[in-house]
């Protein structure tokens, strides 16, 4: 009885995320397991923990001693058996060779096959397959509600990757019952501070796709009071600095992107859980929407050497590695350098496109803004058809669609109108005290923003939207 309460609690540390605890548990009982049942168990539990823990070697070995002896053991410890190990090949970086091994699980299994099912949308989502994900989330989900008994662990984790797909792919069928579960669930359970941050994220995200901006902010709002650790928080503040971006709020966004900032700074390097490694580059996301271009490569930079030390991960590198890409165009783009802008907009676009459609949409903007290119337009605004039309992208996918007037800086009206009165490159570089090159990336970066092909077509339009006058005096260009 005694090795079996170990066991039970083993089980229920490795939910808790706690694969040390888990072991000196199992360690701790001075009992040799009597049955084949028992010894497998403990072999599956402890080779789980030791791969939970970074001993990949220790654990797979123990994990394939486990299988070895299998053969007789009840049905219900091989199912967990193959749940582990497939599990365990995951955090290990073989996604193939999970998904082969938790297919296998028996959907008669109950819980355990709803868990299967869990983290093979989690495998899912890691590899940007978000109608796998979607398929397997939703088995999960009912597979949970038809249990005899209930995990609140594995309920939680599926919420938590309902909304994920929610926020991701913009899909929103069936949300009302998923958030009405969301707000109904009983979070106060000890070990769910966690999934309950990351669910009040996402449903801040959902919200917004909604059109419920204020709904949005109290999502917001919820992560920050209930996140678990600082690096939570510091998440929770770029979810709302990048809401009233979205509202036109510059103020408000930048003094939540600046706490984000703040906060960041004071967490050392090996207070951020492995959840959180991709912090850096939302934070310098919402400064280089500010301009902040500095500071934005600074903590891509920080995110270069997290990444490079070996830094663990959940999954969504390729998403990262899209977003990195789209920071750098970001700073590009503010740098009027119009080429490089493109460049990084296409490399993000390409990668963000398989999957992370909300992502993929916002890069898909920027480039429709640069170059002017229909396509883009088109795509955001199929991707953008189930969002609210008051959503930020949606009111900008239809500005780009009805031709509305750019938004220009002072300096770009005044290179735009120096170019409508027929200055050179480096006449107008004279003039403004720049560079012959920067003058000519500004008059690269205002074509796109126009969709002009020429300097011709560029004053044309220009003159079309009212930005500049037929008439208007060159003294103008100083004061713009």
């Amino acid at each position: 009885m005694r090795f079996e309460l170990a066991l039970l609690r083993a089980r229920v540390l490795l939910r808790l995320q706690r694969p040390q605890d888990a072991i000196a548990a199992i360690s701790a009982c001075a009992f040799t397991p009597a049955t084949t049942d028992a010894l497998v168990s403990s072999q599956a539990l402890l080779g789980f923990a030791y791969v939970r823990v970074g001993d990949a070697v220790r654990g797979m070995d123990l994990l394939n001693e486990a299988q070895a002896r299998a053969r007789e053991a009840h049905p219900t410890i091989r199912a967990e058996l193959l749940l582990h190990r497939g599990i365990a090949h995951y955090l290990c970086g073989d996604r193939e060779q999970a998904e082969s091994l938790l297919m296998t699980v028996p959907t008669d299994a109950d819980m355990i096959s709803a868990r299967a099912l869990e983290w093979r949308g989690w495998i899912a989502i890691a590899g940007a397959r978000y109608e796998h994900a979607a398929r397997a989330f939703g088995a999960s989900y009912a597979a949970i509600r038809a249990c005899r008994w209930r995990d609140r662990f594995v309920e939680a984790s599926v919420l938590q990757g309902l909304a994920t797909l929610g926020a991701e792919t913009m899909l929103l069928d069936g949300w009302a019952e998923i958030e009405e579960h969301i707000r109904g669930f009983d979070w106060d359970v000890d070990g769910l501070g966690v999934p309950r941050f990351w669910v009040a994220l996402l449903c801040a995200s959902v919200r917004e796709l909604l059109g419920d901006v204020d709904g949005a902010l109290a999502w917001s709002r919820l992560a920050e009071a209930r996140a678990p650790n600082e690096a939570s928080r510091a998440t929770s503040l770029c979810r709302t600095a990048s809401i009233f971006r979205g509202i036109g709020e510059r103020r408000a966004h930048l003094e939540f992107a600046d706490r984000a900032r703040e906060l960041y700074d004071t967490i050392s390097a090996r207070d951020v859980p492995g959840d959180h490694h991709a912090l850096p580059l939302f934070i310098a996301e919402e400064l280089a929407y500010a301009a902040r271009a500095a500071q934005a490569r600074d903590l891509l930079a920080a995110y270069r050497r997290r990444t490079a030390a070996g830094a663990p991960a959940v999954g969504g590198e390729d998403r990262h590695a899209g977003l990195v890409a789209a920071i750098e165009g970001l700073i590009a783009e503010a740098a009027e350098d119009r080429v490089t802008a493109v460049k990084c907009y296409s490399k993000s676009f390409r990668i963000l496109r398989r999957g992370a459609r909300r992502r993929a949409v916002e890069v898909a903007l920027r480039l429709a803004r640069v170059t002017g290119s229909a396509r883009y337009v088109a795509y955001a605004n199929a991707a953008l058809a189930s969002v609210h039309p008051d959503y930020w992208m949606a009111r900008e996918a239809r500005a780009l669609h009805s031709g509305e007037t750019p938004t220009l800086t002072d300096h770009q009206r005044t290179i735009l109108l120096l170019v409508a009165q027929g200055k050179t490159y480096k006449e107008i570089a004279s003039k403004l005290g720049r560079s012959w090159k920067t003058i000519s990336n500004s008059v690269e970066h205002l074509r796109g923003k126009f969709g002009a092909a020429t300097r011709g077509e560029l004053v044309a339009r220009a003159l079309q939207h009212g930005v500049v006058g037929v008439g208007e005096p060159e003294g103008d260009a100083h004061s713009a």
